[in-house]
């Protein structure tokens, strides 16, 4: 049997996990666009890339719901990650 606290470190865990996983499947759908003189190609890979931009969301509120802070988040889990800066910076 778990204690909260460790489910809560699992679960950030994972979530940390699927927001890399995220950020990476950005990337690629950018590489892809840019790859390519497809219009057709290009407004599907980008329609992926908003949907992962939306599933980051997702998993950014279910960290803080953790209590897992944003800048915390960003500065040891995701090196390199893109995505848009928060506003106020650091």
């Amino acid at each position: 049997m778990t204690s909260e606290t460790g489910d809560r470190d699992a679960d950030g865990a994972l979530l940390r996990e699927a927001l890399a996983l995220e950020a990476a499947a950005v990337e690629r759908y950018v590489q892809h666009s840019g790859a390519t003189s497809d219009p057709r190609l290009q407004s599907y890979w980008e329609s992926l890339r908003r949907n992962e931009a939306e599933h980051h969301g997702i998993l950014e509120a279910a960290l803080a719901r953790l209590g897992a802070a944003p800048r915390q988040r960003a500065a040891q889990d995701e090196p390199g990650a893109q995505g848009d800066p928060e506003p106020g910076g650091r």
